[in-house]
């Protein structure tokens, strides 16, 4: 006899012993303590599963579902029936003179597609109740090949009274499983059924044949259906630029997340299987197929940790008054338990050392202005002005004048001359630009201009150039004659 490589499978099929076996077995003529081979152990096994799940013995037709039920049921497998379907009826092409059905049935047991020989379908539709929305769970119709297949998660092949219900074993059932993508999750069954007497030994080849070709073509939809996922989690990223955010698959799993090392200690708890304290979440966004309302995963967007609140020490100045002229003196006014804030802070103080550029963006209300005026404190500049600009309130004619100076009787109401942006010189000051989003077009090149690091550390009145003087009647300075001439270091910051 071959090893049992696989229930049912293996082993040569005796179909009257067998039948007496199951006689005795159900009139309680077994004797437990009898030796015998591994092909009964294993029947007597499973007859004995069955009759502890209460499955009657006797019965001759399935279990059909309610209407409602099974469009419920249709609803729910969709993806299962559009992607199987199509390869179940490619095969029945070749099938056409073999007397059995095919039969496509979902993860619960439920039969969703029938096809195949006709006159076995009426057959088998009147003598059993195979037709769709019929159920051949093991709990509901006992030892099948469907239901086995179910519970086994493997190929199998009932025949005849290996059955358990008496009503099923004048058929031939050969099953195999339709695993996802995952090569874990079933999807469902293929089944091949046929009369006992018309057994086709190629029929458990072809079934596992069907199922693999299914399991394929699910593999390439999960796979356009994770490149969605993706897409939509980068689009999110960027509307939260500064939230950690989860992205779940169809089926739950993790799929993505955002490189903190908070997402990075949910993933390594998912991963094994639990969470220690399910994070808090502040809204979720379904990711549906372009074509179809079904889901394909979920985005979560993380609430903030309690240790996020920031605490700020209190001060009797005015708030205008003090946002006017009192820089805050340095980084540790800022009190956070938060991880990610704390990091930041400490790389902004660093930064605030070196004679560099910076460039800080984030949302209106989030301290852009605030974290612009402490680098200007930490920095080696931190005894001359701070300047704050508000491009979005500058007129765009008067960007230039605004920031550089004029003459008298460079524009309307220039009634006298002024320095840049300030009455006085500020000699290696540190220029914030607030409001860029607010910024008309064609003013933010003239902005940019503004973030340039000059050469030399001295600022001196602003003069036209000669070539500025010949061409405008204005004798407004230009941004190269100012530019050579500010050695400031500065910072913007965008909405």
């Amino acid at each position: 006899m071959k090893p049992n490589a696989s229930p049912y499978l293996g082993f040569d099929k005796d179909a009257r012993g067998v039948k007496s076996l199951w006689e005795r077995f159900n009139a309680g003529l077994i004797d437990t303590e009898e030796r015998r081979d591994t092909y009964q152990q294993l029947l007597l096994h499973e007859w004995q599963r069955c009759k502890a799940l209460g499955v009657d013995v006797a019965m001759t037709m399935g279990r059909r579902l309610s209407d409602s039920e099974f469009r419920l049921r249709m609803q729910a497998e969709q993806l299962l029936l559009e992607t199987a379907v199509p390869i179940v009826r490619d095969v029945d092409r070749f099938l056409a003179d073999v007397p059995g059905i095919m039969i496509l049935i979902d993860r619960s047991g439920c039969a969703l597609h029938i096809s195949g020989d006709p006159r076995v379908g009426e057959f088998a539709a009147s003598r059993t109740g195979i037709v769709v929305g019929s159920q051949w769970d093991e709990a509901t119709a006992g030892t099948n090949g469907i239901g086995t297949a179910l519970a086994k998660r493997q190929p199998v092949h009932v025949f005849a009274s290996e059955h358990f219900c008496e009503g099923w074993q004048s058929w031939s059932c050969c099953a195999a499983p339709i695993f996802d993508a995952d090569g874990h999750t079933v999807l469902g069954v293929i089944d091949y059924t046929t009369m006992a007497s018309d057994f086709r030994e190629q029929a458990l080849a072809l079934t596992v044949s069907v199922a693999n070709s299914i399991q394929a073509r699910m593999t390439m939809h999960r796979e356009l259906e994770r490149s969605r996922l993706v897409t939509a989690f980068s689009e999110a990223a960027r509307r939260y630029p500064f939230d950690d955010m989860l992205a779940l698959d169809h089926a739950g799993r993790l799929a993505i997340h955002t490189p903190s090392d908070r997402c990075r200690r949910i993933a390594e708890n998912w991963a094994s299987g639990g969470f220690e304290g399910t994070p808090a979440v502040r809204e979720t966004f379904e990711v549906t197929a372009p074509n179809s309302e079904s889901r394909i995963g979920t985005l979560i967007l993380l609430a903030k940790p309690a240790s996020y609140d920031r605490v700020f020490l209190p001060s009797n100045t005015p708030s205008s008054l003090r946002d006017a002229v009192e820089p805050v003196k340095r980084f540790g006014h800022f009190l956070t338990r938060d991880p990610d804030t704390r990091r930041m802070l400490g790389e902004l103080e660093r930064v605030a050392a070196a004679d560099v550029n910076v460039l800080i963006i984030g949302e209106t209300g989030t301290g852009k202005e605030l974290l612009a005026r402490q680098l200007h404190a930490s920095s080696p500049r931190r005894a001359e002005p701070y300047i704050a600009v508000n491009c979005g309130a500058i007129s765009e004619d008067l960007m230039e004048s605004t920031f550089f100076g004029y003459v008298r009787g460079a524009f309307s109401g220039a009634t006298r001359a002024a320095g840049p942006a300030t009455s006085s010189p500020p000699r290696a000051a540190r220029c914030s630009s607030t409001k860029w989003a607010s910024c008309r077009w064609p003013c933010r090149p003239r902005c940019c201009a503004c973030s340039r690091t000059a050469a030399t550390s001295a600022w001196a009145p602003a003069r036209p150039s000669r070539r500025a003087a010949a061409s405008s009647p204005r004798r407004t300075a230009t941004w190269s004659s100012w530019s050579r001439r500010a050695g400031s270091a500065r910072t913007c910051t965008s909405d």
